[in-house]
């Protein structure tokens, strides 16, 4: 069977004041269940943590990043999430206490969006929000509120493995803020038929009285891993010579292993032994 494209499709009102975005990821969720071993309800909440990062990631500019991190004390302890303007994701996540039985699944802690810049010498932006709700649509709202100040509505269908984000933009009437507001308890009621239409930007469109969106762009979804072997040395050559060594007499070896794409980089006796000398050479530069 062929794999289902993921895509994510931007659209906007013919006045300019509203934009949405509906996300399409089944395949993605898919892959990242099969690379991390996941359950069910792990893969669903990997993947809600995975489309709210592509969200931020749709509307920011050519070259600027977002890392999602979610940190609890529930049955998921972390969740980390790395996107960029052009569709590029990796996501892992890191178990909680699976002993602990009647646990939430996120519990409490805190939900971070960094935004690294995409001109050099600008420091990235970082938010920060309590984990107040248990679902990640109401998180991902709470962020949008405090953090940048944006009414937003948003969904996600755990059957589509899809989301929608309809937010206002400046200049929007009080009018058209208002209904971005009243349109959210419809739309997380209505999420799977919008999900599951030939045409969701249309759908969406319905949700807003009088409004229609004009589809701006439409661009493939990839997991890609940005990890590779020239970066697993790098990582080694700060690990210190005293350290290198130890691992050298005693081991003989050692991996870097990647938390994304789960590939480990192993590196042998002469390996090592290179990058001790390249870390020599410098201290003595």
């Amino acid at each position: 069977m062929q794999k289902k494209e993921s895509f994510w499709l931007k659209g906007i009102s013919h006045l300019g004041s509203i934009r949405c975005v509906y996300i399409q990821a089944e395949s993605l969720i898919d892959d990242l269940r099969s690379i991390h071993g996941l359950d069910v309800e792990c893969s669903d909440a990997l993947g809600e943590a995975m489309i709210s990062a592509l969200m931020v990631s749709s509307f920011c500019k050519q070259g600027e990043r977002v890392n999602l991190t979610i940190q609890g004390d529930g049955r998921i302890r972390q969740a980390f999430v790395d996107a960029d303007s052009v569709g590029t994701v990796r996501a892992y996540l890191l178990p909680g206490d699976v002993e602990e039985s009647g646990k939430s699944l996120w519990g409490r802690g805190t939900l971070s969006v960094l935004r690294t810049q995409a001109l050099d010498g600008k420091k990235p932006y970082i938010g920060t929000i309590p984990l107040l709700y248990e679902t990640m649509h109401e998180n991902l709202s709470e962020y949008w509120s405090q953090s940048e100040q944006i009414v937003s509505a948003l969904a996600f269908s755990k059957k589509a493995k899809a989301g929608v984000l309809i937010q206002v933009l400046g200049g929007a009437s009080e009018e058209e803020i208002n209904q971005v507001r009243q349109v959210v308890t419809p739309l997380r009621a209505h999420i799977d038929e919008i999900c599951s239409s030939a045409d969701p930007l249309k759908e969406l469109g319905r949700f807003i009285h009088g409004k229609s969106f004009v589809q701006i762009e439409k661009t493939t979804l990839d997991l890609k891993c940005s990890c590779s072997f020239e970066k697993a040395q790098k990582a080694l050559l700060l690990v210190g010579e005293q350290e290198l060594q130890s691992i050298l007499d005693h081991e003989g070896f050692t991996s870097i292993h990647c938390d994304f794409c789960v590939k480990n980089y192993t590196f042998g006796l002469e390996a090592i032994e290179k990058i001790l000398q390249q870390i020599r050479e410098k201290n003595q530069s």
